[in-house]
């Protein structure tokens, strides 16, 4: 007599679940809608059995673990076609013009740094702000908050043209 173990009843639990898998793919269809610049294969599933919405998903192109996947892998206007707020997916020149607008940006972007560090340079230069350094850091001190906090603060605000301290604070 043969005696049934639980290895039996979870193989042929998966042998009747992949049955049943295939069987219900037979009215599906998947079909490639289209590649991003960057490789990446975007797909949809029509599903005649059940209606409703289409199942979307995407093949990332040379992404060896899921860990690597990042924000910048599916690039915007691909995730709005997934997430099914756009009903068409982009064009080539849709995601042309996007990476166009980013390098337009980042190039604004260095631009409005450079005039900002020159402006900083020529004011530090000037004396009308204090030069920062690198190696300072940031802690509260005379703060009700810090562990160093001082009740004896100095009531008036005073500067020395390179620092200013400012006066404590009554209501």
């Amino acid at each position: 007599m043969m005696t049934i173990t639980n290895s039996h009843i979870e193989n042929v639990v998966c042998v009747i679940m992949s049955w049943l898998k295939k069987l219900l793919r037979v009215g599906s269809k998947v079909r490639l809608v289209g590649v991003d610049l960057r490789g990446n294969q975007y797909y949809e599933q029509i599903r005649a059995l059940e209606g409703g919405r289409p199942k979307r998903h995407v093949r990332v192109h040379e992404m060896q673990s899921p860990e690597e996947y990042s924000q910048e892998t599916v690039p915007p206007e691909w995730d709005r076609w997934l997430r099914g707020i756009a009903d068409e997916p982009p064009t080539p020149e849709e995601q042309e013009l996007r990476v166009q607008q980013k390098q337009i940006l980042q190039y604004k972007v260095e631009n409005v740094n450079r005039k900002d560090s020159e402006l900083r340079n020529k004011e530090v230069s000037e004396g009308l702000v204090a030069e920062q350094h690198q190696s300072i850091s940031t802690k509260a001190v005379d703060h009700a908050s810090s562990p160093s906090y001082k009740t004896d603060a100095n009531d008036k605000p005073t500067s020395t043209g390179k620092e200013f301290i400012p006066g404590s604070w009554k209501p």
